[in-house]
């Protein structure tokens, strides 16, 4: 969310503001951290189960 969004009729955003959106915003960072790793391991899984598939 952009900060401009953010700022209330009277000024800028707040500092509480401010500092919701720097814990929102590492929280995504987060989590996409976690997605990509999941994606990695799925992909993983995926080829070595398609490696014990021929196997069979």
């Amino acid at each position: 969310m952009e900060k401009s969004r953010l700022a209330g009729p009277s000024g800028p955003a707040t500092p509480d503001i401010d500092e919701r959106l720097k814990a929102v915003t590492a929280e995504n960072r987060r989590l996409r951290e976690t997605l990509a790793e999941a994606r990695e391991k799925a992909v993983r899984l995926r080829n070595r189960l398609a490696h014990v598939e021929d196997e069979v």
